[in-house]
């Protein structure tokens, strides 16, 4: 089978335009406060809440894969998020990706996200899956050192704050495609969120 009859794709949320704009804004702040090019800040397209990295499946599998999907989805109905406060892994002393945590109702995006890994467990590489940790990534510092230490200290430095919430109304299957220029990202599916009708 060539390497043509593969995709990469993952599963995710995307916020509300409002709250992607605070998150911009944000990243244009820390910007004029970080050293010169110490981050490579994410583009818009990659501002979005991953529920699973799925990585290379064969193509002939993506209906067999937008089927699992709406499964995992079905009976759930909408909530609420809010993006707040900014952090890094694995911590302020070793800066290495800059991300806004996530808040509201995290019971609902927990239980969806265990459905989204239950139903899609036939696909993605299971040997590297770590404990889900709801943020959106606004940032990775390139170096380590006096810079990164800077960009640690800018971080511990700001005081909580929000963004906004959004209403999670869909999860989308999206697929990578990697390019020198970076990754551009293509929306195979979306899945409605919407309550069971009561009978």
């Amino acid at each position: 089978m060539s390497a043509l009859s593969f995709i990469r794709a993952f599963v995710a949320i995307v916020p509300d335009a409002p709250v992607v704009e605070g998150l911009q804004q944000l990243q244009r702040s820390l910007q004029e406060e970080s050293p010169p090019a110490s981050v490579r800040w994410a583009t818009r397209p990659q501002l979005h809440l991953t529920l699973r990295f799925l990585g290379q499946l064969p193509a002939a599998q993506v209906a067999e894969l937008e089927h699992a999907l709406e499964s995992a989805c079905e009976g759930r109905g909408p909530f609420l998020l809010r993006a707040e406060n900014l952090a890094c892994f694995p911590d302020s002393r070793n800066p290495r990706v800059l991300w806004v945590g996530i808040t509201g109702q995290l019971s609902e995006l927990i239980a969806l996200q265990e459905a989204v890994t239950r139903h899609t467990a036939s696909w993605g590489d299971h040997t590297e899956e770590r404990a889900f940790q709801p943020h959106l990534t606004i940032g990775r510092v390139k170096g380590g050192g006096r810079e990164a230490r800077l960009i640690g200290e800018l971080v511990s430095s700001q005081c909580p704050f929000s963004l906004g919430e959004w209403r999670v109304k869909q999860v989308d299957l999206v697929q990578s495609i990697l390019a020198p220029q970076g990754a551009a990202y293509v929306c195979l599916k979306s899945v409605p969120l919407a309550p069971k009708a009561e009978s």
